[in-house]
């Protein structure tokens, strides 16, 4: 890869692809950290969730594996989290 490329996002599907499962996993750790979650889609999730993000901190009950410890609390992380209607 020679390096970024900007591409229309509308035209692209790779984008649109990407944005989609974004969407999809924002809403699973949303639903989660509610106490809503569906233990097989967060189990699901899990893999794709880096110890060091914000799903993963000690206060939103550790989405992260198991096998890898969670990261201290980040007080800078904006947590996206949907109230319940």
């Amino acid at each position: 890869m020679a390096g970024p490329r900007l591409v229309w996002s509308r035209t692209d599907t790779r984008v649109q692809l990407a944005d989609y499962l974004a969407g999809v996993a924002r809403k699973i750790a949303s639903e989660e950290l509610n106490g809503r979650g569906d233990a097989r889609l967060t189990a699901l999730l899990r893999p794709y969730v880096a110890p060091s993000s914000c799903w993963a901190d000690a206060d939103s009950r550790v989405l992260a594996p198991p096998e890898r410890p969670a990261p201290a609390a980040r007080t800078e992380c904006i947590r996206f989290v949907s109230q319940p209607p």
